[in-house]
Order: structure tokens, then sequence, then C-alpha cells
């Protein structure tokens, strides 16, 4: 890639749309040296602004390990704030988590039992 994009200077001002869109552009870029780790980082930025997208990305590589080890309490704080902040995808992964249709979603979170779900059968 030659010289820096409009993206990228977005990303670089702080703008969080920005950078959750050029994380999730550099982590879907398996094939660049750096990519995955660069696109984590930048999602992080993007939510630790509070990007509910961003959170409920976030949530998923906290929960697998991706470039960390795996901490599902983590996990579903993100899901929790992401939920909080608007992000459709994160209410329904806690109403399935949480086993609940409410809108409580503090409740939701604290219902899910991490015990039962990683449990091997």
């Amino acid at each position: 890639m030659t010289g820096v994009s409009e993206l990228e200077r977005r990303a670089a001002s702080g703008d969080a749309e920005a950078q959750y869109a050029l994380g999730a552009e550099l982590l879907a870029r398996a094939d660049a040296p750096g990519a995955f780790a660069q696109g984590v980082a930048v999602i992080e930025a993007a939510a630790a602004s509070g990007h509910a997208e961003a959170l409920c990305l976030l949530a998923t590589l906290e929960a697998v390990g991706a470039g960390r080890s795996p901490d599902w309490n983590r996990a579903l704080d993100c899901l929790l704030r992401a939920a909080e902040g608007g992000s459709e995808h994160a209410r329904g992964q806690l109403k399935l988590l949480g086993g609940g249709e409410d809108g409580d979603w503090a409740a939701l979170r604290g219902a899910v039992d991490l015990e039962r779900l990683l449990r091997i059968p």
C-alpha cells in the first residue's frame, strides 16, 4: 500500500467509525504480515471510544483468545457495553447466552452460566 488512505487518516485522528472499518479490513488481511495485530489494536481503540460494533467484535476476540489469552468474562463485559451502546448483534448474543428476551442487558449478562456453557459434554 502506498501512502496513507483517507480511512487511515480518519482512524488516526480518533474517528471511531473509521477505526472500526479499518480494523475489520485489517483483520480480514490474513496474508499481510502484521495486519492482524494492527487490526486488533485499531478495533481496541474504537472499542475504547465506545463504538458498539467494535465492542461486539472485541468480545469475539476476547472469547476465542485471538492475540491474547481467552477471557470469557472480558468478552461478556464487552458484549454488555456493546448491547448498551445499541449493537443489535450484541443484544442477540446476550439474549441467547443469558436465556432471556428483555432489554435488561446487565441482567442477561449476569445470567450467563459460563461453567455450563464451557463444559465439554
